[in-house]
């Protein structure tokens, strides 16, 4: 089910059991995989009140209940927002599931989606949790590159220029459409800085074709 029909159906459920303030019984729900129904069931029996919020450490002890870890992660330095999360946690290597606190509410992002109304907002992002199975302690993060002197790997916004110079090659020049997609790739639009990386990308392509001519 993608994220869409899935938090269509747990919106469906809330209304039906006419609730309010429920954003921790779909986050638990869409994070662990169970129904609306059995999180709530199950957030009840913690002491959450229908219509009311939920204390976190009623969510989190019932995500353990349902055989699942919380395990507070380093927030990457780009996911600021609820709008830039999928980019920046795409590059900094986290994958799965994953608890979102903004101010006074949480959503689950999951394989790299919000599965929230919030998706795609600029409510600022407090702390993340990561959610994996009780064998599985640790937060599925991608192998570190091996270092190189002088300079760090990484998904930068130069890096993602160079790929896209390399996809379009020399004569496609800078585009406004090469623009946008560096900011969609990048995660944080910014379009001065953006085409500034494919100018630079353009040049060192140029300058490495021809050197290997």
């Amino acid at each position: 089910m993608d994220a869409k029909t899935l938090y269509a159906k747990m919106h469906e459920d809330s209304v039906n059991m006419d609730e309010a303030n429920d954003c921790a019984v779909r986050a638990v729900a869409a994070a662990t995989g169970r129904s609306y129904t059995d999180a709530h069931t199950a957030l009840k029996k913690v002491g959450r009140k229908n219509r009311r919020g939920t204390q976190q450490w009623m969510t989190f002890s019932v995500i353990k209940k349902f055989g699942f870890v919380v395990t507070k992660i380093n927030r990457p330095k780009k996911a600021k927002t609820m709008k830039s999360l999928p980019g920046a946690m795409k590059a900094a290597g986290y994958t799965g599931t994953f608890l979102v606190f903004v101010r006074r509410h949480v959503a689950a992002f999951v394989d790299g989606t919000v599965v929230d109304w919030s998706a795609g907002r600029h409510h600022r992002i407090h702390k993340i949790y990561a959610v994996t199975p009780k064998d599985v302690p640790v937060v599925p993060v991608a192998p570190k590159p091996a270092t190189v002197p002088g300079v760090r790997a990484g998904n930068t916004r130069a890096y993602l220029a160079g790929r896209i110079i390399a996809k379009y090659g020399l004569a496609a020049g800078v585009t406004d459409a090469m623009v946008a997609e560096l900011d969609i790739e990048y995660g944080v639009p910014n379009a001065v800085e953006s085409r500034a990386r494919l100018k630079n990308a353009w040049h060192a392509f140029r300058a490495f074709t021809e050197a290997t001519k």
